[in-house]
C-alpha cells in the first residue's frame, strides 16, 4: 500500500514492483521485436532473468551470466564473444582487460559477426588493447560492412573520408551508400553530404 505522506514521487514497494514489471516488459518487447525481424534468436527466459538480476546487483547472477556468456563464445556463438568482449572492455561484471577484449572481438569477427568486426575495428583505429593500426581497422570495418552492419559501413566511410594515407573519397561514398542500403538513414545523410562537397 502506498503512503501519501512520503510524497507523490516516493518509491514505495508497490511502485518499485510496478517499475520493475514495466522494465521487464519493455526488455521482453524489444527482444521479441528483434526475434520477429530475424535479428537474433529469442533468449531463454532463464537467461533474461539472470541478466535482469545481474543488473540489479545480484553478484551470483553476474557470475552465472559471465560464465554462460563465456561458454556461448567457446561453443562458437559470435554474439557471446561480442558480449564477453564488451564486458572485458568496459570492466562490467569482469575486471577490465583491453587485450582480452580484443581477443574476443577477433573470435567474433572470425565467425563473421558484423558487430564483432566493428568492435575489432575500433580497437585497431583507436589503439584500445592493441597497437593503433589503421590498415587493420579498415580491414575489420570492411568485414563488418560486408556483413551488413551499419556501424561498420559508417566507420569505414569516416576512416576513408578523412585526410591521410587511407583517404579515398570514392570508397568512402561506397561505404556510406552501403549503410544507406541496409537501410540506415545516417549513411544516406553522409553520402549526400560528401557528394555535395567539391572534390579535392
Amino acid at each position: 500500500m502506498d503512503h501519501p505522506e512520503r510524497g507523490a514521487g516516493a518509491l514505495t514497494p508497490t511502485r518499485i514492483a510496478l517499475v520493475a514489471s514495466l522494465s521487464l516488459n519493455v526488455v521482453l518487447g524489444v527482444l521479441v521485436a528483434g526475434f520477429l525481424r530475424g535479428a537474433a534468436p529469442l533468449p531463454e527466459v532463464s537467461r533474461l532473468n539472470q541478466q535482469v538480476r545481474c543488473g540489479q546487483g545480484d553478484a551470483a547472477a553476474c557470475r552465472e551470466h559471465v560464465e554462460e556468456t563465456r561458454q556461448r563464445c567457446d561453443r562458437g556463438d559470435a554474439e557471446g564473444c561480442v558480449l564477453l568482449g564488451i564486458m572485458l572492455q568496459v570492466g562490467k561484471s569482469l575486471p577490465q582487460d583491453l587485450p582480452g577484449a580484443v581477443a574476443q572481438f577477433q573470435k567474433a569477427c572470425a565467425l563473421k559477426s558484423g558487430p564483432g568486426c566493428w568492435y575489432l575495428g575500433t580497437t585497431a583505429e583507436y589503439g584500445r588493447g592493441a597497437e593503433r593500426n589503421l590498415e587493420a581497422a579498415r580491414t575489420a570495418y570492411q568485414q563488418s560492412c560486408g556483413a551488413k552492419h551499419e556501424n561498420g559501413c559508417i566507420s569505414l566511410g569516416d576512416l576513408l573520408r578523412r585526410p591521410g594515407p587511407l583517404h579515398d573519397r570514392d570508397q568512402a561514398l561506397a561505404a556510406y551508400d552501403a549503410a544507406c542500403a541496409i537501410p540506415y538513414e545516417g549513411g544516406c545523410a553522409r553520402a549526400k553530404e560528401l557528394r555535395a562537397q567539391p572534390q579535392q
